[in-house]
Formats: structure tokens, sequence, C-alpha cells
């Protein structure tokens, strides 16, 4: 049984010096617009199988027939912003990380609604949540799969606008589950990966709904979804641009990068995407030596991250 690296690292710094913020203004196109698209990040993730594997804080989730195992990845999503919206398109994607063998034509991986509460640090093949199979959504690998050997990378979607929209009604956001289309005894291997909430590119719902409100004021917070360089990224070119990509738009941010041999802020100019998802930072100078990044930012209706967002990676 393949056995997977528990946490991500910890950061060897956990505060940066506080220093000078560097405020962003921007007016998103979307203002005004008739429709709006949000990002929802993981909230929490994990991988199990039926021989016992369990992944609850390992940097990849496993899904499918792996020699004799059916394994199923548990997704779960702060979906109470979509209460009473009406939802157009929703999709899930994840960014694959690992792939082996090709199946048949019954192969694929399926996302179904969960329905019943699971909890990540405990959940086994035993204890899994109940799921239905109403609006459920079957995928194969984006590129295709010849000759039993399949991409290892790319990103796989879900059409689960169905059920986006059963969420919005009042049924309770329990997430999404990724199961084997054939899990019979008799399947063939169709083994995927996919990064987790540990990993550079966690997995992503994106929700457009008609109008920019809803019944009530917006009172979610926006979070980072993927930072590059990545937490512990190491041998990152000397004149790298610093990114941070937000799960909505945002039209004011607070970012800092700093020194941390000589416990100094580095100089250098930010920029905010014209649709408010990316902040971009310049340095003015090559990077040479570990560096720790924080980054803060409030939406279009001022809700502000509950927490800066912090990491480390290291220049050469």
């Amino acid at each position: 049984m393949r056995v997977f690296a528990s946490r991500l690292r910890a950061l060897r710094h956990t505060a940066l010096i506080a220093a000078l913020a560097l405020p962003l203004i921007a007016t998103p196109a979307q203002a005004g617009a008739s429709s709006t698209t949000v990002s929802l990040p993981v909230r929490t993730d994990t991988w199990i199988d039926d021989q016992g594997g369990t992944g609850p804080y390992g940097t990849t989730l496993w899904a499918g027939r792996y020699n004799t195992a059916n394994e199923r990845t548990y997704l779960d999503f702060d979906t109470s912003s979509l209460a009473g919206r009406q939802i157009t398109a929703a999709t899930l994607k994840l960014s694959a990380t690992a792939a082996i063998g090709c199946g048949d034509d019954a192969s694929g991986i399926v996302a179904q609604q969960i329905t019943s509460p699971w909890t990540a640090a405990t959940l086994t093949w035993g204890n899994k949540p109940a799921s239905t199979a109403t609006g459920q959504v079957t995928a194969r690998d984006p590129a295709g799969c010849e000759e039993e050997d399949p991409p290892s990378s790319g990103t796989w979607a879900w059409n689960v606008t169905a059920i986006a929209q059963a969420w919005a009604s009042g049924q309770a956001g329990n997430g999404l589950v990724l199961r084997g289309a054939d899990e019979s005894p008799n399947a063939p291997l169709y083994d995927r990966g996919w990064q987790s909430a540990e990993a550079p590119q966690p997995p992503v719902l994106e929700v457009t709904y008609e109008g920019g409100g809803g019944p009530g004021p917006d009172t979610t917070p926006p979070a980072v979804l993927s930072t590059d360089p990545a937490a512990g990224a190491t041998g990152v070119p000397a004149d790298v641009q610093i990114r941070v990509t937000f799960s909505e738009p945002v039209d004011d941010v607070r970012f800092r990068l700093d020194n941390l041999l000589i416990g100094e802020p580095e100089p250098g100019s930010a920029a905010l995407s014209a649709d408010g998802r990316q902040l971009t930072f310049t340095p003015e100078y090559e990077l040479w030596g570990e560096y720790g990044a924080e980054v803060e930012a409030t939406d279009l209706a001022g809700n502000t991250m509950t927490a800066p967002y912090g990491w480390v990676f290291e220049a050469s």
C-alpha cells in the first residue's frame, strides 16, 4: 500500500516583520455586470480507499481503481454564499499530478454530491458519508489516454452546475466526492491523482450566478488560491515576479516581501490585474536567499481576509 507524505512542511518563519503595506485600488470590469463568477477555494480535502488507505494531509488526492483497491477523493467548500442565488454555471477544477492506466470505455472519474456530514481527519471507508447520483457528472483525461500512458498533468473539469443549484436552493453543502465510474471487482486499472489543498494548485469550485448581489450582503472574505513561487519553493529565479491569485475580485491589497537574511523589506512595484483576481509584485532588485511574503486583501463588498497569508521561498 502506498504511503504519502503527511503535512506540507511548516514555514520556518511564522511571522514577518511588521512594515509598510502597499495599497492597490482597481475597478474590475465585473462591477455592474449581469453575472458574477466567484472561485471558492477548497476548505478541506482527503482521499480514502477500501483497503484501509487514508490521506487527510498529503499533497496528492487519489480516485479511481488501483490494482484491487477503489479510491475516492472528498472535497469540502464553503458554499454558504450561494444560498438563494440563481446559479448559471459551476465547474470543479483539479490540477492533475499523477495517472496510472487507461482503463476501458466504462472508466472515468465521477463527481457526486455528498449528502451527509464528514470529517477529513477521521474519514475511513467504513464511515464515509452518503452521496447521490442526482446531478452527477463523469470526466476523463483532458488530453486523452493512449497505450496505457496517461498524461499526469493538465486541468480536470467537472460541470457540477446541477449540484451547485441544489446547494443554492437550500440543500446542505456537504461537498463533493470523486470516485471511479467503475468500482466493480473486475474494473481495470484507472488511477488518477490531483494536487490537494496542501499543494501549490489546490482544488477550486468556480461558480457563476446572475447579478452581483443576492438575497443578502456578501459576507465571505477573499482567500488566496495560489502563489507563484509556491510555499517552500527553492531555486526560484533571481528575476522572479511574485504572483498571488485570489478566490474573487479584490480592490485593496496589502503586500510585502521581506529579505529574511537581513530582516528588511524588499522594494518593488505592485499591480492588480484588470479583473481584480491577481496581484503581481515586481522586486526592484534581483533576489538571492530566503524571502518571506505576506498578503492581505479586501473584496468589493468590503470583506477583509480573516488573517494575512504568509509563505517562504528561496531564490538563487
